[in-house]
């Protein structure tokens, strides 16, 4: 048996401009769109942290509970008009009663801002509730501003 020697097989040699690709031209392509994907991620909105917005039920019930307090205040502002001998405590409840009633007021405007008819002013006529509230609320605000000694 006579073994021959195999000649080896040519090998093919690279060009280099492959070579110069697989270099230079990919390694900072791909650190291109590395980069890319890591400056466009999408934002992740945070939650805002708190309770819940109240709804415009949820805010007019504290508002009504608010009234009797108010209404209670206006009635010692009102007695203490009658009595002559305690005119600096009169004086001091009927502008605690005023600011009352003027943030009374505010806060029922922030209820309503959104129903109101921004041309008109006027509340839609299922919203007549709040108009009752808002007549007895400037009622009060008109004679304790009559009643006041300034």
């Amino acid at each position: 048996m006579t073994f021959e020697a195999k000649k080896p097989k040519k090998t093919v040699k690279m060009h280099p401009v492959v070579g110069i690709f697989v270099m230079i031209v990919l390694p900072i392509t791909m650190v291109g769109i590395f980069l890319f994907v890591l400056f466009n991620r999408p934002t992740i909105e945070k939650v805002p942290e708190g309770p819940p917005p109240k709804s415009g039920n949820e805010e007019y019930a504290e508002f009504k509970d608010k009234l009797p307090k108010a209404l209670e205040v206006y009635r010692q502002a009102m007695l203490l008009s009658r009595d002559d001998e305690k005119q600096e405590e009169f004086r001091e409840k009927i502008e605690f009663a005023i600011e009352h009633f003027g943030d009374l007021i505010d806060e029922l405007n922030v209820i309503v801002k959104d129903v109101r008819d921004p041309s008109t002013g006027q509340l839609p006529p299922e919203y007549s509730a709040y108009e009752s509230d808002y007549d007895m609320l400037q009622t009060r605000l008109e004679d304790l501003v009559k009643a006041s000694p300034f």
